[in-house]
């Protein structure tokens, strides 16, 4: 199994949904960072694990701004006929 093709479809996937959370304006956020947000106020362990979160996340879009390969120029999420890495 290779995986030449799996980093543009995952890239076009992950695109896809950056740009459809943004523009949902109806649902006002994620349930689980606004629970662990308040959650965090009261609970040092809930910081903790919060925090950590939050530095993870940030070091790896870091690493994808950094990165200098080709961007997807369909950012389509509909799944390919064939198995997930070809």
């Amino acid at each position: 199994m290779t995986t030449r093709n799996a980093y543009p479809r995952l890239s076009a996937h992950m695109y896809a949904v950056a740009e459809a959370t943004a523009a949902d304006t109806a649902h006002g956020g994620c349930p689980l960072a606004k629970g662990a947000a308040e959650l965090a106020e009261h609970d040092e362990t809930v910081a903790r694990r919060a925090r950590s979160a939050m530095e993870a996340l940030r070091s790896l879009l870091e690493a994808g701004a950094r990165y200098k390969g080709p961007r997807p120029a369909n950012r389509t999420t509909m799944p390919s006929a064939g198995p997930a890495a070809d």
